[in-house]
């Protein structure tokens, strides 16, 4: 029990802090003459939040591939 949450709570984490930097580092780059908003990052951090725990809580694929 105490292993499936923290197994979760890492995912999720790890989820959610990789997709702030990446969305980070592309907001900065694509569009350098705008200063880029906290609440532009916050979205990014909370789509990657919400991947990473439907991912640990489920253990399916984030996206089927039903060819």
């Amino acid at each position: 029990m105490v292993l499936g949450i923290i197994k979760v709570a890492a995912i999720s984490g790890l989820a959610t802090s990789s997709s702030i930097f990446i969305g980070w580092i592309v907001t900065n780059v694509a569009t350098p003459e705008r200063e880029t908003d906290w609440r532009d990052i916050a979205f990014i951090g909370a789509i990657g939040a919400s991947l990473g725990a439907r991912y640990a809580v489920s253990g399916l694929p984030l996206f089927n591939r039903n060819y």
